[in-house]
């Protein structure tokens, strides 16, 4: 490759060479090390947190019904009082967890359910505030209106609600099933790359230096004879 060149001129060439192969070799390496971080990131934020975002969801609208129904059914002003604050922490922290897994939300599918549940949810806090403004008390007659409406309209919002909210964290986790799948097999290919990269740039070396031992005992025969 070198042959015309003086000796210190070959090997600075050389070296060179397999410094700029053993840093082509770090960058590949840096780069599949983002990639991969990268890609964790995401399917964490969206799929693992998202999970995480909608059982805690789940969690607070059942609580919500929970404390709805005490609210309702219970005769002691204090205990309403209680409870009806209870509802709406519950309330509060559903509305924040359910805003936060909109900002997660990749999929047409998972979109989708979202809107809807989003749409029945108006449905629901209206019939929920009417129900509450009316039990709230300890008016029986009130109490038994209130649980009318909460067995009779409120319920069936409630199941469907809750059904699809169970159907969106399906969704997240096969999502996240499918990225882990596809993130493993990014993981052997990059590490496929990275081993091939590393074993070019010794079989390069390894021929460089034979060259240029080659050359350096070619020349000192030469300067013997």
């Amino acid at each position: 490759m070198f042959k015309k060149d003086r000796i210190e001129k070959r090997l600075t060439k050389s070296f060179v060479l397999i410094a700029a192969i053993t840093a082509f070799s770090a960058v590949v390496g840096i780069i599949a090390i983002f990639v991969l971080s990268s890609k964790y990131s995401y399917a964490l934020i969206n799929f693992g947190f998202a999970q995480g975002d909608i059982g805690k969801a789940m969690f607070e609208f059942a609580d919500v019904r929970s404390s709805l129904r005490a609210a309702i059914g219970y005769d002691n002003e204090e205990a309403i009082v209680t409870v009806v604050a209870q509802h709406n922490e519950n309330k509060a922290r559903f509305l924040e967890y359910f805003a936060a897994v909109e900002k997660t939300i990749v999929s047409e599918d998972g979109r989708k359910t979202y809107d809807e549940i989003e749409a029945e949810l108006e449905t629901y806090w209206k019939l929920d505030t009417e129900i509450v403004n009316l039990g709230a008390t300890t008016d029986p007659e009130r109490s038994r209106q209130a649980q009318e409406m909460a067995l009779n309209q409120l319920g069936g919002v409630y199941n469907s609600i809750y059904a699809k909210l169970q159907g969106l964290l399906d969704v997240k986790v096969d999502e996240g099933n499918e990225l882990s799948t596809s993130l493993k097999i990014l993981s052997l290919v990059l590490i496929a790359v990275i081993f091939i990269v590393i074993v070019v740039s010794m079989v390069a070396a390894t021929r460089i230096g034979k060259g240029i031992a080659r050359g350096i005992a070619l020349q000192g025969e030469l300067l013997l004879r």
